[in-house]
């Protein structure tokens, strides 16, 4: 119920867009703390750094980030049909 009514204000004071941004930032940032998303991070680090990665569903970027973060010689092909999510995305 907090967790809503927080969300709801947030976004009446951001703007959906800000709200989407800041908070995609945020859950990158703390990616690592998540113990539900433990396996994922194990997963992103194993792509070798120059790995060619297509990612289809890629939403604001909040699993795609670190992945492209640890393919550093590579390229990592993100699709997003959301046009919320996308323009997130790229920032």
């Amino acid at each position: 119920m907090l967790k809503h009514f927080a969300i709801r204000n947030l976004n009446k004071i951001l703007g959906f867009e800000n709200y989407l941004f800041i908070f995609s930032i945020f859950k990158i940032k703390t990616l690592n703390l998540d113990k539900r998303k433990k396996e994922y991070v194990y997963f992103s680090n194993l792509f070798p750094s120059d790995s060619n990665i297509l990612i289809l569903g890629a939403n604001t970027g909040i699993t795609t980030i670190p992945v492209a973060k640890n393919v550093r010689d590579g390229k990592v092909f993100a699709i997003e049909p959301v046009p919320e999510n996308y323009s997130t995305l790229l920032k």
